[in-house]
Order: structure tokens, then C-alpha cells, then sequence
């Protein structure tokens, strides 16, 4: 079984296939995040650059992906340098960087912090505290972090039966430790953080005022709603926020 730090090259086929629930994550991440005309953004394990490039079709004045496989950088790279946005005049980087890393500083730092799944990588203590750490010394005073998480109230054992397909992610065992299925038949192991475990880890990394973002329909995707009824009623993502503390 890959973990998020011991096999990098695992991830690489995990943003291959995205299907409509994980298409109205990405949308919710948006959302939340709100106007970003002429801000900095920072998206954190940005696997082949699509939510990277989402942030400067928005209007950023520059973002910067980071993700800790060089296979990962070098497909965002690829794809961003097809990707009509160009025209917006967004400054678009990518750096080959561990989201656990205890030393790596944007300078400045951004001011908005954004991911997907990022929390849920970490498979341990030790790693969700440096994975906040390095958000929290990323984001500039009063900038913000939106992720998207596993929600904590997601009822796998109540969910469809093709959860994998839909969603993308199956349980293992009865104790709500999720794999996302990536191709090549490998898996990529997920932990189901609780709302309580993920909020002190922020603390502690500087970050408040955080805040819980359920998925629902929205009304600028008509066409990703439309179909999604069965998801909305189970989701098994929702989308957090925080805010960096000025003091810390």
C-alpha cells in the first residue's frame, strides 16, 4: 500500500480520472476561496496542475503548484502550457516540493493557500502537524487555506454500492480507512481525519477562524448538479477554511 511520503510515484495516476463528484469538489474549492483577482495563491499537492490552473483562469496574479512527484510537476507543466489561461496574464510556477517539509518558504508567502485531499494524506500525528505547519508558514498574515477534506460524517456504509466508481474511493474494514483506487491497480491510502484532530492541528499551525463548507448543488455548475442528487445526499468530501492568525 503507497503512503503520500514513502512513494511519490504512486500518486502520479490519481488526478488521471476525475469524475463528476470530484469535478464539484474542485468547483466547492472555488467557491469557497471566493474573488482572487490579483492575489498569490499556493496549491498545495497539486498533482497535474488543474486546480493550479483554475486559480489563474480566475484571475490570480500568480500561482505557484507544488507536489512531491517530479512525474506529477512535469505533467502540470505540460498541461499548463497548453491551457488557454495564458490570456488572463497569471505568473504560473511549479516546484517539486514535500508538503511535509519543514524548510521549504514561498517568499512571499501566498495569500490563499488551497488543496485537495492535502490533509488526508497525512498518516499520522506527526505528519498532519507538519503538513498544517507548512500551510501555516506559506499563507501570509490574515491570507487564507481552503482545502477539501474526507468529511467526518461521511456514512460509507450507507453509500452506493458503486461508491468506487462514482466517487472514486472504496472503505477497507469497518473502521472508516478509506483507499482511492489509481490506475495501474495501485491504491493510494486516505485517512478520515476528524473535525476536532484536523481544527487543533491548524491551531497549532496558526491558523483560525476555521469553518466547515458542506458540498452542495451549485448554482454556477448546472451541469455537474444536475445528475448528482445521490451525492448530495451523502457527500463524502466537504471543504474547510481558516484564516492565518496576524500574531503568529
Amino acid at each position: 500500500m503507497a503512503g503520500f511520503l514513502d512513494e511519490p510515484a504512486a500518486f502520479q495516476g490519481s488526478s488521471a480520472e476525475e469524475t463528476p463528484a470530484r469535478r464539484i469538489e474542485l468547483a466547492h474549492v472555488v467557491s469557497v476561496a471566493g474573488a482572487v483577482s490579483g492575489a498569490s495563491v499556493l496549491d498545495v499537492a497539486c498533482g497535474d496542475g488543474r486546480l493550479t490552473r483554475r486559480f489563474a483562469e480566475a484571475g490570480a496574479a500568480s500561482v505557484v503548484g507544488v507536489d512531491i512527484a517530479a512525474t506529477m510537476i512535469a505533467r502540470a507543466e505540460a498541461a499548463t502550457a497548453l491551457d488557454p489561461w495564458s490570456e488572463t496574464g497569471a505568473e504560473v510556477r511549479f516546484h517539486q516540493v514535500s508538503a511535509a517539509s519543514r524548510t521549504w518558504q514561498l517568499d512571499p508567502p501566498a495569500d490563499l493557500v488551497v488543496a485537495m485531499d492535502l490533509l488526508n494524506h497525512a498518516a499520522g500525528d506527526s505528519e498532519l502537524g507538519a503538513i498544517c505547519r507548512f500551510v501555516g508558514r506559506n499563507v501570509t498574515p490574515g491570507g487564507r487555506f481552503v482545502c477539501a477534506c474526507l468529511a467526518p460524517s461521511f456514512d460509507f456504509k450507507g453509500a452506493t454500492d458503486d461508491l468506487e466508481t462514482l466517487i472514486g474511493i472504496r472503505p477497507c474494514g469497518t473502521d472508516q480507512v478509506f483507499f482511492e483506487r489509481l490506475s495501474g491497480g495501485r491504491t493510494l491510502r486516505l485517512r478520515p481525519w476528524s473535525r476536532s484532530e484536523i481544527e487543533s492541528s491548524l491551531r497549532d499551525a496558526g491558523l483560525a477562524d476555521i469553518k466547515w463548507h458542506p458540498i452542495t448543488p451549485l448554482a454556477s455548475e448546472p451541469d455537474l448538479t444536475r445528475d448528482l442528487e445521490w451525492y448530495f445526499a451523502n457527500p463524502s468530501a466537504i471543504v474547510l477554511s481558516a484564516t492565518r492568525t496576524l500574531d503568529a
